[in-house]
């Protein structure tokens, strides 16, 4: 009988990982688990899944966050089609053949959307739409090819439900259409965006690569089989800043703002060593939207550690500086392999964020350049009047650190 874990809340949402009979470690060590999820609130070692011909049963691994199926923590429990596992913001619905009901944690059935499994093998604009290549809360991206042109893209397209009337689309249309003829060597750049249907679209640059999350696993030590290949981390972890730098001198230049940067947009291309922003403009592009609202407590304790003091206010300023605080904390992730701030709970991650006192990232990772470390904190200072002014000013700081430490990106 095949079984399969299909993941259908939280980062790693729409991906699908097939169950062989042994003993498999879920967490979010890459290097020690048979299934690592880049969620800030799964565990090293999470739970260990139990798979024989006739049984899979889940087991605690006594991590600090819990295991819970179907809505009820549980330390050792055996698994139905249809059953959930909920594993830090996380869920994965368990299915078998015989799965003709499956259910999430609410008891609400889920199926996948029929929508998506038309859409390969489709033409959506000028593009012939392919293979599945991510998922979010927000839609699907496809691998796809233009269908006179031959170019290879990222094709996002956004859930049916969105735009949900003539005002949604005209802001999606507003905000999209001076990003077009942006270009810049460490911007996604966008070829085109429209509507198809009942589709939303947004076609971008085809990165191939990994995100900066992937990085994070490595400087944890993950993916690390020898002391040189670790000694190299904060110098990835400065170069990505120094490219997301640039990306956002250019494009607050041109008055625009991501308001939305995570480890998971910034994209990097390992045999360059290049850094690419993602996802410019798609926050303000859908922001007010029921499509939005719809997911937005969900989409918001994933991107939580992220997101700047005063973006957890709705009466506060914010402006560019945001972009700076948030680059702050991924290149502290990367360099560190830890979230500066990091509770138990999303109300203790808060309030973390909201005391703004981290650990310094040499307290993590000796041989980090004392400089680069000022850089990083200032970055992500509480105050928005203590960060850099600008990215210029960012960049500036950067270049002359890199200058210092003989490093020339």
């Amino acid at each position: 009988m095949t079984k399969q874990f299909v993941v259908i809340e939280g980062p790693e949402q729409g991906r699908v990982f097939p169950l062989a009979n042994g003993a498999l470690v879920i967490g979010s060590s890459n290097k020690n688990t048979d299934i690592c999820l880049n969620d800030p609130y799964v565990s090293r070692l999470h739970c260990k899944i139990e798979v024989s011909d006739d049984r899979v049963v889940v087991n605690d691994l006594k991590n600090s966050k819990g295991t819970f199926v179907n809505g009820t923590q549980v330390t050792r429990h055996d698994l139905h089609a249809g059953d959930v596992l909920r594993v830090g913001n996380s869920q994965l619905r368990f299915e078998a053949e015989a799965n003709a009901v499956p259910a999430n944690a609410e008891g609400v059935v889920y199926q996948p959307p029929t929508w998506l499994e038309q859409l390969p093998g489709q033409t959506i604009g000028p593009y012939q739409v392919g293979g599945i290549i991510g998922a979010g809360r927000h839609g699907v991206v496809f691998k796809a090819t233009g269908s006179r042109s031959g170019q290879v893209v990222a094709l996002k397209v956004l859930a049916p439900d969105f735009p949900a009337d003539d005002a949604e689309l005209q802001q999606f249309i507003r905000v999209v259409k001076p990003a077009l003829p942006l270009r810049h060597p460490h911007l996604v750049a966008l070829h085109g965006a429209g509507r198809a249907g009942p589709f939303c679209w947004l076609a971008g640059d085809y990165v191939e690569g990994q995100t900066a999350a992937h990085l994070a696993r490595r400087a944890r030590g993950d993916d690390n089989e020898d002391e040189e290949e670790e000694a190299t981390d904060w110098r990835i972890a400065f170069r990505l800043a120094m490219h997301v730098a640039r990306a956002l001198s250019f494009t607050h230049r041109n008055r625009l703002r991501h308001a939305n940067i995570t480890a998971n947009n910034i994209l990097w291309h390992e045999s360059s060593g290049t850094a690419k922003l993602n996802d410019l403009v798609l926050a303000e592009a859908i922001g007010g939207s029921a499509m939005q609202r719809r997911v937005q407590e969900k989409k918001l304790l994933a991107e939580l550690p992220y997101l700047a003091p005063e973006q957890m206010d709705e009466n506060a300023f914010i402006d560019d500086l945001s972009d700076l605080y948030s680059l702050g904390v991924v290149t502290y992730e990367v360099l560190t392999g830890q979230l500066p701030y990091k509770g138990d709970t999303p109300e203790d991650t808060i309030q973390l964020i909201r005391e703004g006192m981290p650990l310094r990232p040499t307290k993590h990772r000796t041989g980090i350049p004392a400089d680069l470390e000022r850089a990083v904190l200032k970055m992500m200072a509480l105050r928005q009047e203590d960060r850099y002014s600008s990215a210029a000013e960012l960049l500036s700081d950067l270049e002359r650190i890199g200058e210092t430490a003989g490093e020339k990106v």
